[in-house]
């Protein structure tokens, strides 16, 4: 799999000297030796769990696309990265703040300038 430098945070290109093995257009090589494969299932039925109670549910008819049953906001997640379709910012707050009581590192990219390593308008 190739992965563009510039997605890779700066402390793992200083450890593993990545910038030697960058291409010409800036992409790493890499290869996927392990994986728990049931861990993106197990990771859906936990965000389930902690956000149901808040009025999330994921749509049955479309696996990954999530509702929230009193705000108009739909999301997406693949893997760990979300994008947010939302009417009003207080609703994206909402959701922001609730994915912050469980998950350390959640960060906002208000421009929603790149998506799974796409680049987005």
């Amino acid at each position: 799999m190739k992965i563009q430098i510039s997605l890779i945070p700066e402390d793992i290109i200083h450890i593993y000297t990545l910038r030697k093995l960058a291409d010409a257009n800036g992409y790493v090589s890499v290869r996927i030796e392990k994986g728990l494969p049931q861990a993106g299932i197990l990771a859906n039925k936990l965000l389930e769990k902690r956000l149901a109670p808040h009025g999330c549910y994921q749509c049955r008819h479309t696996p990954g696309l999530w509702r929230q049953k009193t705000r108009p906001i739909k999301f997406v997640l693949v893997v760990d990265d979300f994008s947010v379709q939302y009417k009003a910012k207080r609703h994206a707050d909402h959701l922001f703040n609730l994915l912050k009581k469980d998950y350390e590192a959640v960060t906002v990219d208000w421009e929603a300038s790149l998506y799974c390593g796409i680049t987005t308008k």
